[in-house]
């Protein structure tokens, strides 16, 4: 049969199918004609050639199959005899790839629009009426013993016959209604996703891969084209089946994490970026098909661990793909695209769950850590993130800044989920340090949150340009906000980690960590400075509780750095200050160059607000720091009278709070003891120096005491 050519083998197939008199083996040629014409179709090129398959097109193909089709199905009814409805029923099958390889031919051969219309509404009816009952009839044989593989091959071929359909360009709302109800088009659609499913639970799940992807191509051409915008609106109004496509949606996006990670020539057949980009388009469809009530329904309904995949999955395929080379398999010019599509669609999921307590309770600590180190990549790639998505124009236009508004959208929501699990967290442990550090697990954890803060803080200068277009847009001012929150979050971390540590545990922390301290402090520095020059509206040293955040991350972060250096941690490298001390080891240069940094960004506060506005609580963590700056940072630094005036000035402060003090002395003084500058600068002041060295000596006293 495949020795004829296309036009020989669509005509003698359409010929079998409106015949009046077939015998079995009519049947059987009808049906070989046909799967042949639909696999000669798929693979067709135009090279010249398609005036006869267009001739046949023209001829009225639809207005052939249609009438065939009305009979095929009457026959099925009671009445006929078996052998009458077994025919009609595998005659009906056969339709499926002629219908298909009709529409493949109609773009390709220059058919006209009306026979492109006609073969659409045409092969729209017949998988309203006449594929549902099929999809049944395959069920029933495969559970009577029959191969279960063919249900496989026949619900592909029909998704593949909706994909052609919902793409037609030739089709208009008023079309899309004439050829089928919603009502009906979402019953079909129930019916395809009850054979999907009952054909993962079977013993050929194999043969569920390939129809998996043609439904999430079937359902995102639905969920955007305009035309059939009340079929997927009455779909999405069937909780059960939303419901259904949402975890079918998961199921799929969990095997592409896995797939998409592996080199290209590894990769199963089924798994691309292609598809990828489907899934994603699908779960961004709010209004129609996949709505906000089928979110909070299959959140509410799944259990932790589903939830804690679902986000973790859906993340990781963001960070895939990410990446600066595109992705393999997929098509020019798409990778701004798929990024935008997969960070809202991350975006969406984190933003409903982030505001469902009831639901986040149900997540083990295991699962909360699960999702958080899956966020923490994807906020450390936001620059890249918004990069690919806004392109490397100075001015964004219109198109750039809808696509970045709606990028810091998703990044607000990955900081609310973020946020929201720490303070779950917090809840079931009663230890006051340990809840700082609930969420990290280890030291990987720590830098990978300094990490994802400083992702967010390299972000600002772009989130100005966009808040400068449109300055009505609550997304921006948002985003810095949550970029504030998730440093101060980090930098507690890191510091509650630095002193859990026992011994010789701080020092494992490895260079790579610290190097995250270094990197989240300079993005701190950096946009004081730009506050402080007036650079950056989003972020102003004027509001009281913008200029806490910022000296409480300076200085837990300085702190933290001390603490890290104390315990042996090998700090990263940095450029040396000058002078002898460019002598020094690597650590201790990279402790001069924060202090350096952290000296001059107290200054730009200072010539802004007030250090002392901070609150009791804060003011001690802004005297550690500035001890640690000053202690560990170069000579010219130790010796600046302008901050042996604030150090004064903040001890003051500090005195005065009986519950804090006691450790702010300690740290005070094993600072000094570390640090000769800080130890001239504390005996300069003589009302600080002389009360700790009594208070030191007393210390020693009791430890000397209980020694005995």
């Amino acid at each position: 049969m495949s020795r004829f050519r296309l036009p020989v083998v669509l005509e003698a197939a359409l010929e079998l199918m409106t015949s009046r008199r077939l015998t079995d083996d009519k049947v059987n040629e009808a049906v070989g004609y046909a799967e042949e014409a639909c696999r000669q179709a798929t693979s067709w090129e135009a090279a010249g050639a398609g005036a006869a398959e267009a001739a046949t097109l023209r001829r009225g193909a639809a207005s052939r199959i249609a009438p065939a089709l009305d009979t095929l199905q009457q026959q099925l009814g009671a009445g006929a005899s078996t052998a009458a409805q077994s025919a009609a029923t595998r005659l009906l099958q056969a339709a499926c790839p002629l219908l298909l390889a009709c529409l493949v031919l109609v773009p390709e051969c220059g058919a006209s629009s009306m026979a492109g219309l006609g073969l659409m509404q045409c092969s729209i009816r017949y998988l309203m009426t006449a594929s549902p009952m099929l999809l049944d009839v395959e069920r029933g044989a495969a559970a009577s013993g029959h191969l279960a593989s063919t249900i496989g091959d026949r619900l592909h071929q029909q998704l593949l016959l909706a994909v052609l359909c919902l793409r037609s360009p030739a089709v208009s709302a008023a079309a899309a209604a004439e050829s089928a109800p919603p009502g009906q088009l979402a019953a079909w659609l129930a019916a395809a996703v009850e054979a999907l499913r009952w054909l993962e639970s079977s013993s050929a799940r194999a043969q569920a891969r390939q129809p998996t992807l043609a439904l999430m191509t079937a359902c995102h051409v639905l969920a955007k084209a305009v035309a059939w915008a009340p079929h997927a609106a009455a779909a999405g109004a069937q909780p059960a089946l939303a419901q259904r496509l949402l975890q079918i949606c998961q199921s799929h996006a969990g095997v592409l994490a896995v797939a998409l990670a592996l080199p290209p020539e590894r990769r199963p057949d089924h798994c691309s970026w292609d598809s990828a980009g489907d899934l994603f388009g699908l779960l961004m469809s709010f209004d129609g098909l996949l709505p906000d009530e089928a979110l909070q329904s299959y959140l509410r309904t799944a259990d932790g661990s589903s939830v804690a995949a679902a986000v973790a999955n859906t993340a990781q395929l963001v960070q895939l793909a990410a990446l600066n080379d595109l992705p393999p398999g997929l098509a020019e010019g798409k990778h701004g695209a798929l990024v935008g599509s997969a960070a809202t669609a991350l975006g969406r999921l984190c933003l409903m769950l982030g505001s469902r307590q009831v639901e986040r309770q149900r997540l083990a600590s295991k699962q909360r850590r699960r999702i958080a180190s899956q966020l923490w990549p994807v906020l450390s790639q936001l620059p890249q993130l918004l990069q690919l998505v806004c392109g490397s124009e100075e001015q964004l236009g219109p198109v750039q800044h809808s696509i970045a508004l709606q990028l810091l959208s998703a990044a607000n929501g990955y900081s609310v989920l973020l946020l929201r699990l720490w303070r779950d967290e917090l809840t079931q442990d009663s230890s006051s340090r340990q809840q700082l550090a609930s969420l990290a697990a280890d030291w990987a954890d720590v830098a990978a949150w300094c990490d994802a803060s400083s992702g967010a803080l390299q972000c600002l200068p772009l989130v100005q340009q966009v808040h400068s277009i449109d300055a009505s847009e609550v997304g921006p001012s948002n985003f810095a906000k949550m970029a504030l929150e998730l440093a101060r979050i980090a930098a507690a971390t890191l510091l509650a980690a630095t002193y859990e540590a026992a011994d010789g545990g701080t020092a494992a922390a490895g260079a790579a960590h610290c190097t995250a301290v270094w990197q989240l402090h300079s993005r701190l520095a950096r946009l004081v400075h730009l506050a402080a020059a007036g650079n950056s509206p989003l972020v102003q040293l004027g509001d009281q509780a913008t200029a806490e955040s910022l000296l409480y991350v300076l200085s837990k972060c300085m702190a933290a750095a001390v603490q890290l250096q104390s315990a042996g941690a090998p700090l990263a490298p940095h450029a040396a200050a000058g002078g002898n001390d460019a002598q020094a080891d690597p650590s201790v240069r990279t402790l001069q160059a924060l202090g350096t940094a952290h000296a001059a960004a107290l200054h730009a506060c200072e010539a802004q607000t007030c250090l002392l506005q901070p609150g009791n609580l804060l003011s001690a963590s802004v005297l550690y720091g500035l001890a640690a700056a000053v202690g560990r940072g170069p000579t010219v630094v130790g010796l600046d009278p302008a901050l042996h005036h604030s150090f004064a000035q903040l001890w003051s402060k500090v005195e005065r709070l009986e519950e804090h003090r006691h450790p702010v002395w300690l740290k005070v003084l094993h600072a000094a003891q570390q640090g000769p500058c800080l130890a001239a600068c504390l005996a300069s002041l003589a009302a600080i120096w002389m009360p700790l060295q009594v208070r030191q000596a007393r210390v020693k006293r009791c430890l000397a005491l209980f020694a005995k």
